[in-house]
């Protein structure tokens, strides 16, 4: 076997991460296309496409909390297959809707149901693999998923010159043939408890599951950290919305070219994430996650100055690069500093990052771009990546301040 090939996971850790390519696939030509979309073909502004995404992501947010404590409930292979089939079914369905508002409600709504999948597929991967492991797991789960990523990108942008019919179908058909892999592969890696516990952790509602997420508001630098990671998710959130209109309306690119750029991301992240994610790991996991912080925000610098094909891919190659450093070690520090029995609500908490960051970001950028030059939008998100890094280096000083008061 390779050395660049992980060895020692065991057979679910496998099973996610093909799930993750047979499903990236199709989640990536609805995600990537559908502001051109609505701005190019439909004519809507990019205002209105933002206000779409926020709820879109806001809903997203409370959804990720309450699946979060559901996944510690009723365990994580049953969300998995519920968020899974429907969201895959409802796709097929939207493919047929020609309503443009019933077709923003039908994102919201998929929206949503992707939310329930994300903490329970995290704290299954972090239920199976050891905690020195994670860094490294969590790096080859997102190689899954940039690999269909990549293949969804250029071949969503062969289908939407066709039709955008092709892509929601498409979408919706990778999702269900996951979710068929989840309930015949899979088998349920909940923590079981005693029986007392058992007894106990039954009898609760789940209102009080969600409830309880008070204890990781506790967790004073955990919640810091997850504040910083909303500066960062508003600034990637720009890639896959503003970027791509921005790229296409100006007409420097077509849409088969934005799937070719956003290939080059997707499996550059496939072919160096395990090298980076295993050279990264020997560093300060704070200090590294400022650092891609700051490579995020130059890549921006790029973008506004960007004049044809090759500025934009030039953009997307410095951007992958903050993908590379920042994307697994913000997995592995949440990872890490979850209790066993709260990785559901420690994962579906850390979700307030695109929940806010998410959610914010394409409407105050789709605002911005249509009220100023929308260069000027790129300046602004890099010093939103200058701040997070910032922010970064902030809570290390917080950490090293814990530690000296410990010792």
């Amino acid at each position: 076997m390779p050395n660049f090939i992980p060895r020692g996971f065991p057979k679910e850790m496998w099973v996610i991460f093909v799930g993750d390519v047979v499903t990236s696939l199709g989640m990536s030509m609805v995600f990537i296309f559908l502001s051109v979309y609505f701005n190019v073909a439909l004519g809507i502004s990019m205002a209105i496409i933002g206000m779409m995404w926020m709820v879109t992501n806001i809903s997203s947010f409370f959804s990720q909390l309450v699946g979060g404590a559901l996944a510690d409930h009723f365990g994580r292979k049953r969300l998995m297959e519920i968020s899974l089939l429907l969201r895959g079914l409802i796709w097929v369905g939207i493919a047929f809707i020609d309503n443009t508002l019933l077709l923003a409600s039908m994102i919201v709504v998929t929206g949503m149901l992707a939310s329930l999948f994300w903490p329970a597929s995290s704290a299954m991967v972090t239920d199976i693999i050891a905690p020195e492991r994670r860094v490294e797991a969590f790096g080859l789960w997102r190689i899954g998923g940039n690999l269909g990523w990549g293949l969804g990108a250029m071949i969503g942008g062969i289908l939407a010159s066709i039709s955008f019919k092709l892509v929601f179908i498409v979408g919706g058909i990778s999702n269900i043939a996951f979710g068929i892999m989840v309930i015949i592969l899979l088998t349920e890696t909940l923590p079981k408890k005693s029986s007392t516990e058992e007894m106990q952790s039954r009898s609760r509602s789940v209102i009080k599951n969600v409830y309880e997420y008070k204890s990781v508001l506790k967790d004073k630098r955990f919640f810091f950290f997850t504040l910083v990671g909303v500066l960062v998710a508003f600034m990637y959130s720009q890639s896959n919305t503003t970027m791509p209109v921005f790229a296409v309306s100006d007409a420097m690119i077509n849409t088969k070219q934005l799937g070719y750029i956003w290939a080059l991301n997707a499996w550059s992240v496939v072919t160096l994430q395990m090298i980076v994610a295993r050279y990264i790991e020997r560093f300060n996991l704070i200090k590294m996650m400022a650092f891609g912080s700051c490579i995020y925000a130059s890549s921006f610098i790029i973008l506004a100055r960007a004049t044809d094909f090759w500025g934009i891919m030039a953009f997307m190659a410095v951007f992958t690069a903050g993908e590379l450093i920042i994307s697994p070690l913000e997995m592995a520090f949440v990872a890490n500093s979850a209790p066993e029995d709260k990785r559901g609500r420690y994962m579906g908490f850390y979700s307030l990052t695109w929940g806010m960051g998410g959610a914010t970001g394409p409407f105050v950028g789709g605002v911005i771009f249509d009220t100023l030059p929308s260069r000027y939008l790129w300046y602004i998100i890099s010093g939103v990546g200058m701040l997070a890094a910032g922010g970064y280096l902030a809570i290390e000083k917080l950490i090293n301040g814990s530690n000296k008061e410990n010792a």
